[in-house]
C-alpha cells in the first residue's frame, strides 16, 4: 500500500468518525435536535408521530434519533465484515431490533430511517426483514 492509499484510508475513517460524533450530538441534545428538525421541515411529521405515540415532539424525535443510531452502529458492523458467522449474528439482532415497533417505524417511515444509509445495506436489511416476516 502506497501513502496516497494510506492517506485516502485516513480520510475514510475521519470522515467516518465525523459522522458519527454528528449523529451522536444530535441523538443526545434535545435543543440541537428541535433546531435541525425546524431546519429540515420535519415538525409535522414529530407531531403525528408524538400523537399517534402519546408523547411529546421532543420525546418522538428522541426516539427516532436513537432508533437511527442503531441502524448506523449495525451498518457499521455489516460494512466491517461480511463473513458468514458475523452476518449470521447481525441477522439474528436485526430480527429482534425490528420486531420492536418503533425502532420499524423509524426503518420504514422516518425520513432518518433508510435515507442515509447505504443501499446495498438497506437491501440486505429488508431481505432479512422479508424472509423472517419481521
Amino acid at each position: 500500500m502506497n501513502w496516497d492509499a494510506i492517506g485516502a484510508v485516513g480520510e475514510i475513517v475521519g470522515a467516518m468518525s465525523a459522522i458519527r460524533e454528528i449523529i451522536l450530538a444530535t441523538a443526545s441534545n434535545d435543543a440541537l435536535r428541535v433546531g435541525q428538525m425546524k431546519d429540515w421541515g420535519l415538525e409535522g411529521y414529530y407531531e403525528s408521530r408524538a400523537s399517534e405515540l402519546g408523547i411529546d415532539i421532543v420525546e418522538a424525535s428522541r426516539n427516532d434519533w436513537a432508533n437511527a443510531v442503531y441502524f448506523w452502529m449495525y451498518w457499521g458492523q455489516w460494512v466491517s465484515s461480511h463473513e458468514q458467522r458475523d452476518l449470521t449474528e447481525l441477522e439474528h439482532i436485526l430480527i429482534k431490533i425490528f420486531s420492536i415497533s418503533g425502532v420499524r417505524h423509524t426503518w420504514d417511515v422516518s425520513p432518518l430511517g433508510k435515507a442515509f444509509l447505504d443501499e446495498e445495506f438497506v437491501q440486505f436489511v429488508d431481505d432479512i426483514l422479508v424472509r423472517n416476516s419481521v
